[in-house]
This record gives C-alpha cells, structure tokens and sequence, in this order.
C-alpha cells in the first residue's frame, strides 16, 4: 500500500447539506447544486446536476475511503496469478488501486 496523501476517513455526508463530504467535522469536498449557490449553470463544464444526483454523488465520494481499503484487502488477500490468468476482477481491483494512487 503506498503513502495516503488524502484526508483519512471515515469520510460522511454532512446531515445539514445533503453534498457536503467530510472527515473529523472538516469539509473533504462539496458537491455543489444549484439550490445551494442559487445559480443554474449550463452544459459548458458547470454543474448540472439535481439535488438528488448531488447527494447521491456525495454519498459515492463519502465511501471511497471505506472502498479504498475493501479492494487492499482484496489484494493482499489473492492468491498470486499467472499473467495469463488473472480474472477480470483482479485487473479490475488492480486497476482502480493505481487510479486512487494517481498511478492512471
């Protein structure tokens, strides 16, 4: 497992506003909505988003640390594969580890 350059979990969604991520009472990220910032954004690259897809999107965001940890014990519990014989959820693990890590 490679050095955690994150803020560490738990990480949970704020019971006041539904989009709000945070770890220890600290805010790790805000999934904006519009209802909050009172301004509808448009297609260009801003936010879109209804306030349930904001919220569905934080609770996403809240687990990764939790999921983060699931797919190292995953890992460290496989038994090693041949090249040639690693199962797709194998790759698959493997894969989202390096991406968490900024390794994709």
């Amino acid at each position: 497992m490679t050095e955690r350059k994150w803020t560490p979990g738990p990480w949970n969604v704020d019971p006041e506003h539904g989009a709000d991520v945070q770890a220890s009472g600290s805010e790790v990220c805000l999934v904006w909505q519009k209802e909050y910032i009172g301004v509808e954004f448009t297609a260009s690259g801003n936010i879109t988003a209804s306030p349930e897809e904001c919220a569905a999107n934080a609770r996403l965001i809240a687990a990764c640390p939790t999921m983060y940890e699931a797919l190292w014990q995953a890992y460290d519990a496989h038994v090693p594969f041949e090249d040639d014989e690693r199962p797709d959820w194998w790759i698959a693990v493997c894969d989202a580890l390096a991406k968490a890590e900024g390794d994709r």
